[in-house]
């Protein structure tokens, strides 16, 4: 309980974190057949630096190796999440499941 409990707090950082993204960056290119395709890597690296930062923050000395685990719930939140502002809408039951993979 006391793990889930943790989890859940780490998930409202994080998603405070996606919230002060920049809207001045367009994280889509438009190709020839007017589709839209997210580019590589649409997570700029100050939103990478901010979803570390308060994610180990929130963890504190709960998680031992908080870095390593946000660093590991960062790369599987990007590869779901393309954008920071796809992130807003994190599935809860999703982040607690591989949070737990993270640990």
């Amino acid at each position: 309980m006391k793990y889930k409990n943790l989890l859940f707090t780490l998930f409202i950082f994080l998603i405070c974190s996606c919230s002060s993204s920049d809207s001045e960056s367009d994280s889509g290119i438009e190709s020839d057949d007017n589709t839209v395709a997210v580019d590589v890597d649409a997570w700029p690296e100050n939103e990478k630096e901010a979803f570390i930062k308060n994610c180990a923050n929130s963890a504190g000395s709960a998680i031992p190796n908080a870095e390593d685990y946000c660093s590991c719930m960062l790369k599987k939140v990007i590869k779901k999440y393309p954008t920071p502002e796809d992130a807003l809408k994190m599935d809860v039951e999703w982040m607690m499941s591989e949070a737990k993979n993270c640990l």
